[in-house]
């Protein structure tokens, strides 16, 4: 529901992967994802994967995405194939799910 609500989920729970809204109550997912990235995360835990899932779509909106430290950024309406290709490209084990297992 809101940036700080998400920093106070990440400070007691790991997390692969967080998905930020740019429009939350409090901070916004910009800024949100700036304190993410650059937080120490504490011993024995590794700082998430950060997925921007938004309605805004724009160039420039993208660009602050990146500059904020995402890892991804996707528009709504969502497209699966790119939810896939995301979550694949940052978890070896959900890739391996998709590999084609029939004998060759």
């Amino acid at each position: 529901r809101s940036g700080e609500e998400a920093l106070e989920r990440i400070e007691r729970q790991q997390f692969e992967f967080v998905f930020l809204d740019v429009m939350m109550e409090g901070m916004d997912g910009y800024q949100t994802c700036k304190v993410i990235k650059r937080r120490m995360p504490p011993p024995g835990r590794q700082v998430p994967v950060v997925v921007m899932l938004t309605s805004r779509a724009g160039p420039v909106d993208r660009i602050r995405g990146t500059l904020a430290g995402c890892d991804a950024y996707l528009t709504k309406p969502l497209s699966e194939d790119e939810l896939v290709r995301v979550i694949s490209e940052h978890d070896a084990a959900f890739q391996r799910s998709f590999e084609n297992t029939a004998a060759n």
